[in-house]
């Protein structure tokens, strides 16, 4: 059993429901134009697997291969995104971590 692991977990584009309506949102409820993309990730800290429970667990239980990018202790992002991160308090549900990176225009 080895520390602890950091996994991102990312909708691919055309299963990004929650990415789109996040957009349509700052865009409509805020006024902010200038955001061109939002990218949703849920970020997931693995701790006492063994590797190969680890590595299984990666495709089923934590995303899924069809419909998910899975990156592994960080995640790409452009140097002119904004990051930011939004995290329940403790004892409520569910225990994910959102990651919206938003994209503004040039």
């Amino acid at each position: 059993m080895s520390g602890v692991k950091r996994v991102f977990v990312e909708k691919k584009k055309p299963f990004a429901v929650n990415a789109k309506e996040l957009l349509e949102e700052i865009g409509g409820y805020l006024g902010i134009k200038t955001i061109t993309d939002v990218r949703v990730l849920i970020r997931y800290d693995i701790e006492n697997l063994s590797e190969e429970t680890y590595k299984k667990a990666l495709t089923t239980v934590f995303s899924e291969p069809p419909v998910d990018d899975v990156y592994e202790g960080t995640f790409p992002a452009g140097k002119d995104d904004f990051v930011f991160s939004v995290e329940y308090l403790p004892g409520q549900f569910p225990h994910k971590h959102h990651l919206p990176v938003a994209q503004k225009k040039q």
